[in-house]
């Protein structure tokens, strides 16, 4: 849980798990969730859900989830982000914004354009490597949506009432489904068996970013750096 204080507003945000995390059952997950929307008492404005570039079978799974968690209200308050817009741009710095917007949701899968029609269309791309006044830009872009939804919604939130309708709906449906789901993929990494580390090669990708865009240091430096510091 994060606050900030931008323009007149006081901002909350509340992180989620992660949903695709299966060292955790989809049971103490949905426990989580409940414990985040508590947090945002009375009521989150929105709900923010992050793309990574490129649609995935595990985002659906992760818009499967919240919808059932959260209900039919939970698309009145969804804004899609977008991040790594330079990927999903592929560098081009030219192309205006809304035909990078035009071209990503024309290629999308059906599921995902489905999901922000639900949504009415509320996205925006996010750079996560753009300068700090690019930045910001995107912020007040952002809180601009989240104004506009307000009023659309009287100036209502996502309120406690619209969370025990989800509730008593969260009993009818099966939490099994969703843990098969999640362990059938983390499942096909092991079916290789033991061999498959024989033949594995990690590809460390944004450079740029491990680097911190320090162009003159060694790439050695950079790699001893880089497994000092991880996990």
């Amino acid at each position: 849980m994060a606050y900030r204080k931008y323009a007149d507003r006081k901002l909350v945000v509340v992180d989620t798990p992660g949903l695709f995390d299966t060292k955790r059952s989809i049971t103490e997950t949905m426990e989580q969730l409940t414990i985040g929307f508590q947090l945002a008492a009375p009521g989150p404005h929105a709900f923010l859900i992050v793309l990574y570039g490129r649609y995935t079978n595990e985002d659906q799974l992760v818009f499967d989830i919240l919808q059932k968690k959260f209900g039919q209200y939970l698309m009145d308050y969804c804004i899609l982000i977008i991040s790594h817009e330079d990927e999903v741009r592929n560098d081009d710095k030219y192309i205006s914004d809304n035909e990078v917007i035009r071209k990503y949701f024309q290629e999308a899968p059906k599921n995902l354009q489905e999901f922000l029609i639900k949504c009415n269309n509320r996205f925006i791309l996010i750079n996560n490597r753009a300068p700090f006044k690019e930045r910001d830009r995107k912020i007040s872009m952002l809180i601009d949506i989240i104004k506009q939804n307000e009023q659309d919604h009287a100036n209502s939130f996502y309120n406690q009432e619209m969370f025990d309708q989800a509730e008593r709906y969260d009993q009818e449906w099966n939490n099994d489904e969703f843990d098969h789901q999640r362990k059938e993929w983390e499942n096909n990494g092991k079916k290789f068996g033991q061999y498959l580390m024989d033949y594995c090669i990690l590809i460390i990708s944004h450079e740029d970013e491990v680097r911190n865009d320090d162009k003159y240091i060694s790439d050695n430096e950079v790699i001893r750096k880089y497994f000092q510091e991880a996990p």
